[in-house]
């Protein structure tokens, strides 16, 4: 039997390394001239693989994520790399290779492909699929690849330069798929405010709360970073997951940060009353408790706003301290991005197999369907688990 898996990212080499044998043929084709580019650059090189935390509820479609990660687990992950030969750290429940670099990963994999004499063409472009009697018939380079199963593993939008081009829904609208439209994820977020310019620069812990039409969809406690265009940091990318789909739809978004998530309010005027009756400032007070730039933006918004002798004045300055709220307008591009929100329609696809419901032996795994995690290892996870199911799908028939 011959397979042919299109994509050598983390979901194809995966699939790959789990349906070759001596009884299967095995063809990656790939369109750039690497192997597991965007590995490469996940976690900033160090390649957070997965991670103790994974359930449902980190992912969108969480009745589709749940049956595959039960299908193939953090466990199965953790045991599969351990037998190739990667050995695994632990950091809080964030598993990284043991030598922190994503190099390790790709080079135990590619190990693996090699081990299992799968075929990996490089620079191949494709320019034409179909199928016909059964066969799936890939043309591309001027060659004809024939395949009796084929799998699209291409990734999303995402970091185009390392191969994510979309080309993936494409190929699944050649056969017929329903593609749901795609928008950045894990990025940071664009916000009216003319107060980011002066914020830019500042990387403190906070509390974000992201609201659509009022009603809160996402909270989370990390480090924020501010930016001239808005937000940025690990919080601020999760709740871009949450909020990327309707931000363009004319709806109102808001991101709120409590710049001391740790602290009550009535601690913060206590401290504030105490060092006035030292003969201390509001300002002085404030720049002991805030970076300098946030505590000057926040005074001048109040100064500007109420009198320094009104009783509301202290209220006033803890109101923003607790509850800053940014106009979202916009999330930064697919460049910018670590994963695509969108993509294969989840319910054209069987989650126990990765197959479609469409057309019989026609599989996907990765970033190319509608599935996007948070930060964290998760959508790595997906890869590990779609690429796994995908694979061992192909070995037998479960129609």
């Amino acid at each position: 039997m011959k397979i042919c898996i299109i994509g050598a990212g983390a979901a194809g080499m995966m699939a790959a390394i789990n349906v070759a044998n001596e009884n299967n043929e095995v063809f990656i084709l790939e369109h750039t001239s690497k192997i597991g580019s965007k590995i490469r650059i996940s976690g900033n090189g160090k390649c957070n693989l997965t991670n103790e935390s994974v359930s449902k509820e980190k992912y969108n479609n969480q009745n589709f994520a749940d049956v595959v990660l039960n299908e193939f687990s953090v466990d199965d992950t953790k045991q599969f790399f351990y037998n190739c030969g990667l050995m695994l750290k632990d950091k809080n429940g964030y598993y990284y290779p043991m030598s922190e670099q994503a190099a390790s990963v790709i080079d135990v994999l590619q190990s693996e492909l090699y081990k299992r004499n799968v075929k990996l063409i490089t620079d191949f472009h494709i320019t034409r699929m179909h199928r016909k009697d059964d066969k799936f018939i890939i043309k591309g380079n001027n060659k004809e690849i024939i395949a009796d199963k084929l799998i699209i593993a291409t990734g999303g939008k995402s970091a185009a330069k390392t191969g994510s081009d979309g080309s993936g829904y494409s190929y699944a609208k050649m056969f017929g798929h329903n593609i749901i439209k795609q928008v950045p994820g894990l990025t940071g977020i664009v916000c009216k405010n003319k107060i980011c310019k002066s914020f830019a620069g500042v990387r403190t812990k906070a509390t974000v709360t992201a609201f659509i039409e009022g009603a809160s969809v996402y909270k989370e406690t990390g480090e924020v970073q501010f930016t001239d265009y808005g937000l940025s940091g690990i919080p601020i990318f999760n709740c871009c997951n949450y909020i990327s789909r309707v931000i363009n739809l004319g709806k109102d978004v808001e991101i709120t940060v409590d710049f001391l998530p740790d602290i009550k309010s009535e601690d913060i005027e206590k401290f504030i009353i105490t060092q006035k009756d030292n003969g201390k400032s509001v300002l002085y007070a404030l720049k002991g408790m805030l970076p300098s730039k946030i505590a000057n933006g926040i005074y001048e918004i109040v100064v500007n706003n109420c009198k320094k002798d009104s009783e509301y004045f202290i209220s006033n300055i803890i109101n923003f301290i607790k509850k800053f709220e940014f106009k979202a307008i916009d999330t930064r591009d697919y460049e910018q991005a670590q994963v695509t929100c969108g993509g294969v329609d989840l319910s054209e696809i069987n989650p126990k197999t990765m197959e479609s419901e469409l057309v019989k032996n026609l599989y996907f795994a990765g970033e190319v369907v509608d599935i996007n995690g948070l930060c964290g290892g998760y959508n790595l996870q997906f890869a590990w688990s779609s690429g796994a199911i995908a694979g061992k799908s192909c070995l037998y028939d479960k129609n």
